[in-house]
């Protein structure tokens, strides 16, 4: 079943409040960040959570997911759709746009990438509460890179910024740093974890891992051009490692709109 027909069959289960089928949807691993979340702070996690999300939405809010689009990237799925929702604190009808990692045939990962705060205050929705943030956690492996530039490249097409493919090149050589160095002396590959989030108009990439915590130098003999192509495209990068760090290193991107 290919990315769109699964989704669908997803949000269609979600409207006829069919459990079952809707959790079969979803990966034993799923991870769920959802748009509608007044009060968890936590993503819900396997196919358990995402029947605790059931419950929660359906005793939260009474509403239904129209999809109006899918955009089948492969291994990522970018779903535009039209929220309608009512709670005791009113009534809203809302845009929303989803990335979705697919593995198996089945849905891995879902976030919310919309950034609805009218919507969030007319629902009673914390404020403080950010829905608009992506974080994505993968395997530090070759084929996530594509996964990671594929889903940075549509959180800054969801919220507007206008040079996409300066954010998936410069992600693209963040991400291989990690698959290539992090994890280099232990006997598995670890896990990375990507961000992206709006800060007063500029897009903010962060991207973890719990590796070796090797920062580059510019001077390194061994340096290829990885932090040379990040600096041009991004409007600032930083890196965070040991001794701020227990373990891991975190690197920072900014792609401003003023740039």
């Amino acid at each position: 079943m290919g990315a769109d027909a699964l989704l669908r069959q997803a949000f269609a289960a979600f409207n006829e409040r069919d459990a079952e089928a809707f959790v079969a949807t979803m990966h034993p691993d799923i991870v769920f960040v959802p748009l509608l979340t007044a009060t968890r702070a936590e993503p819900y996690r396997g196919r358990e959570g995402m029947r605790t999300y059931l419950e929660d939405a359906y005793r939260w809010a009474a509403g239904e997911v129209v999809v109006n689009q899918v955009q089948d990237l492969g291994d990522v799925a970018v779903l535009h759709a039209r929220i309608d929702v009512a709670n005791d604190t009113g009534r809203v009808s809302l845009d929303a746009v989803y990335v979705a990692r697919l593995r198996d045939g089945l849905i891995a990962d879902l976030a919310t990438l919309a950034d609805l705060s009218p919507a969030r205050h007319s629902l009673g929705i914390d404020p403080s509460r950010s829905i608009a943030d992506l974080v994505l956690d993968l395997e530090a492996v070759p084929a996530n890179v594509r996964v990671a530039r594929r889903a940075a490249g549509a959180f800054a097409a969801t919220v507007g910024y206008p040079d996409v493919p300066a954010v998936e090149l410069a992600i693209t050589e963040a991400v291989t740093n990690v698959v290539l160095h992090a994890y280099i002396e232990e006997p598995a590959a670890g896990t990375l974890r990507l961000m992206g989030r709006l800060d007063d108009g500029d897009v903010v990439f962060t991207i973890e891992d719990d590796g070796r915590g090797l920062l580059p130098r510019p001077d390194s003999p061994g340096l290829g051009m990885g932090l040379a192509l990040m600096q041009t495209q991004a409007a600032e990068i930083a890196f965070v490692g040991p001794p701020q760090r227990a373990r891991g290193c975190e690197v920072r991107l900014r792609f401003s709109r003023a740039a």
